[in-house]
Formats: C-alpha cells, structure tokens, sequence
C-alpha cells in the first residue's frame, strides 16, 4: 500500500511541475520600437513603467529623464537588480539570416534611475523573409 501511495505522490509531484513550467514558458513582454523588438522574461518583477524605460534606453541608447543618485544611494550605495533582455533587431542584412538578435544584461538600481547595460551575446537568426 505505501508503494502506491507513494507513487501516486511522485506522479502527482511530476504532474504539477510539468504543468506549472509549462505555463510559464510562453509568458513574455515584448515591446516594439522603430523595428525592434525587445522581450522581457516572465519572470521579470519590473513594472510596465520600468520595461518601458529599459525598451527606449535599448532601442534609442539614451537614458531619457534619469535622475542622478538619491540620498539613499549616496549613503549606503545603490541597491542594483540585474535581469537579461533579448533585442531583436529585424532585417539588418541583405540576405539570409537577416535578423539581429542580442542578448544583454540589463542592472538597474531600485532607488534611482542609475542603470547599467552589457551586451552579453548576440547571433543571427532566420526570422524575416
């Protein structure tokens, strides 16, 4: 009996992971600008503002409205988050592949604008015809 019992558990633990990362694997926010798309992760906690900022500062390379530092980053420095944004830049070559799709890791502090962009990878990818 515990035999069963216990894999009917195990199948119902596997059931629900699988389940649960499949939901989640499809989930993102894309943005685009001027032919170029940027996509966030799901998993990404920023806020639709944030994203958005992060989308012109990718796309246009400049930071818009940033404030300098506050009084808190001053202090006690600033408190950074890091997350991995995905540009595709659409039909930059003549000929195939023609899409540009690059990889960057994007910091940025939870107290003031201060923000820091590296390019990690980037590839190119059948995407247009």
């Amino acid at each position: 009996m515990r035999k069963i019992l216990a894999m009917l558990i195990a199948l119902l633990l596997f059931c629900t992971f699988t389940v649960s990362s499949f939901a989640t694997a499809e989930e993102t926010y894309a943005y685009e600008l001027n032919g170029i798309t940027v996509i966030f992760n799901a998993e990404d906690t920023w806020d639709a503002a944030t994203r958005e900022a992060v989308a012109h500062r990718l796309v246009y390379g400049d930071e818009g409205d940033a404030s300098t530092y506050n009084l808190l980053c001053t202090l006690f420095g600033h408190k950074y988050e890091t997350r991995t944004v995905t540009t595709i830049t659409h039909c930059v070559l003549s000929e195939e592949p023609r899409c540009l799709e690059e990889h960057f890791e994007v910091t940025l502090c939870s107290r003031c604008d201060d923000s820091i962009v590296e390019r990690l990878a980037y590839c190119y990818i059948y995407c247009c015809p």
